[in-house]
Formats: C-alpha cells, structure tokens, sequence
C-alpha cells in the first residue's frame, strides 16, 4: 500500500520557513508518510541542511510567492498564482497530494482552496471544525470561516462536524449541540431558532442548545454556530485560560503545586496539541493551523492529516450530505 503524501505550506506562518520545515521533519520521523514542501526552494533547502533527513520522504515543490497577512486574500489568490498555498491545493488537485497543511493566512488558505478544488455537493459554506481549548472532546464549527450564514449551512455544518468527529475523533454517534444564549428551545435569535428546528428533525444526535458558560463542560460533542460567533467564543476562552493560568503563577510564585497545576494546564490547553484544523465542506482536504505555530504544532497537524485520510473523512462527508 502506498504511502500517505501530504503538501506543506512551508514558506506560511510567522515562524516560516524554519519551524514548518522542523515541524515537517518531526513529522516524518513519527510517521511512515511521503511530505511536499512547497514554498521558496533556495531557502527550504538551507532548512532542511540544519537536519538530519536521511530515510526521511522529503521533496521540495518550488512556490516563489507568498500571501502576507495584511493582504486581501482573495485578491491576493488571484493574482499570485505561484503562491504557496496556492500551489499546495495545485498538488491535492492533481492528485499528487491527499491532503493541505497551512500555518499561514487563513483567508488565503480558504480562498485557495474554494477556487482551485472547489465544494463538496451539497455546501453552501465550508465551515472551520476546532478543538474547544482541550477541554473533554468538544469541538466548535464554525470557527470563523464565515461572519454571516443561513439555517440551512449551519445544518450542513451539523452534519459534516458530526462525520468529522465520528470518522476521526473516533466518536460513535455524536452529541450536537447549538451554541445560544439560553437552554430553552425557544431562546436565540430568529436563525437560531430556525436551525434549532432543522436540528430537531436532521436525524442527528441533538441535544439542544448549549450556553456560553457551559461550553467547557457541555457533554456536546459538537457545538454549532456561525464563524462570527464561533471565533470569537475561541478566542475569548483563549485569552481566558491564559489570563487565569498567568494571574495563578503570580499569585503564587514560589509554590511548586501551583507551578505544576499551571504547567499540567497549559500543556492540556496548547494549540500545539490539535496543530491544525479541517475546512469541512471542501472537495479536498485542507487544515489550517494558527500563524505563530511552531514544529510541534506542525506534526500536530500531520498526524490530523494522516487520521483523516485514513479514516475516509471525504468520501463520508461526501455520503452524509448525499443522505441529509
């Protein structure tokens, strides 16, 4: 059986293109994979000179451009056609790679992809599944892909986070539920209500609807709710844990349980640990990770890749909106 080929954006993220290259690298050396890292050669090239990558299926897709981050991503895809990211989604294309990893413009990622490898039948939406801050197995989508959306692409959501879950967390039978402002039925805003109802009848495992304050203990395996929403529910428990996590070690400088409780957490919490997340809902796999990722970040995300293509993530999204 022939390997696992995945495509690298090396020259994306803040610490490209040396922490992607070393992420890369610790990558291959866990798993039995074949990786493209597609990006500047010249200086990809220096990176891997500083490793040793002998045994190691390393080659190199050259990509002279990058999008930045203050660029306008889709008008940045258009016109850069030899960009990185532009080219990763080229090789999933043509069948030369199974899957994308990105640590850089997440605009960019999903604008590649939207117009080189186009939606699953049946999107409206591509959606951005993500670990909800390590807590238990909860997951949030979207995550921020979009600001503004229908019932009907949150259903769509609903549905591929709960295959994602199911094929690659290795949770049977999800539990769903809506991100609101209450737990009754009928709190939430007119779309919120809307997708309730969809929910209620989708054949999915609905629970109901799940509040702010619950999100870190909710038994939901999946939270929906719209990008808008989403990311900044993300982003706000982020800068919570850490602001908590930071007031614990000054209150309590010198006392070695507090260190320790304080070291168990932020290991628990790192992005490092889910290194990169899925766009579910495109015709191809694509994860896009934080910008300031490092190495460790990166074969986070390679071992991401490996269990969704192993695991047929796909073809069952492409059967489970064929059904819905």
């Amino acid at each position: 059986m022939s390997r696992i080929r995945l495509a690298i954006d090396a020259s994306g993220g803040d610490y490209a293109p040396d922490e992607i290259t070393a992420g890369a690298i610790l990558g291959a050396r866990q798993y039995p994979i074949e990786l493209t890292l597609v990006g500047q050669s010249e200086q990809i090239e220096a990176c891997l000179s500083r490793h040793a990558v002998d045994g190691l299926a390393i080659d190199i897709v050259d990509a002279p451009e990058t999008i930045e981050l203050d660029e306008d991503p889709v008008l940045a895809v258009r016109k850069k056609k030899d960009a990185s990211i532009v080219v990763c989604c080229e090789l999933v294309h043509e069948d030369r790679a199974e899957a994308v990893i990105s640590m850089g413009h997440a605009g960019a990622g999903l604008a590649a992809a939207l117009f080189t490898l186009g939606r699953l039948p049946g999107v409206d939406r591509p959606g951005l599944i993500v670990p909800y801050l390590g807590f238990r197995d909860t997951y949030l989508i979207d995550a921020g892909a979009n600001t503004e959306v229908l019932p009907q692409n949150m259903l769509q959501f609903a549905i591929m986070g709960s295959l994602y879950v199911e094929r690659v967390i290795g949770i049977t039978n999800p539990l769903i539920g809506l991100l609101s402002n209450g737990s009754a039925p009928n709190t939430g805003n007119a779309i919120g209500q809307q997708v309730y109802a969809l929910l209620q009848v989708s054949g999915l495992n609905f629970i109901g609807n799940v509040e702010g304050f619950a999100l870190p203990q909710s038994a939901a395996n999946v939270i929906v709710t719209d990008g808008f929403t989403g990311d900044i529910a993300l982003k706000l428990g982020e800068g919570l844990v850490t602001e908590l996590l930071k007031q614990a070690e000054e209150t309590a400088p010198n006392n070695e349980s507090v260190a320790a409780l304080v070291d168990r957490l932020q290991e628990q919490h790192i992005y490092a640990r889910s290194g990169a997340a899925p766009v579910l809902g495109i015709n191809g796999l694509i994860f896009i990770g934080h910008s300031r990722s490092k190495a460790p970040a990166v074969a986070g995300a390679i071992g991401n890749a490996i269990r969704a293509v192993e695991g047929g993530l796909l073809n069952a999204l492409r059967d489970g909106l064929k059904a819905a």
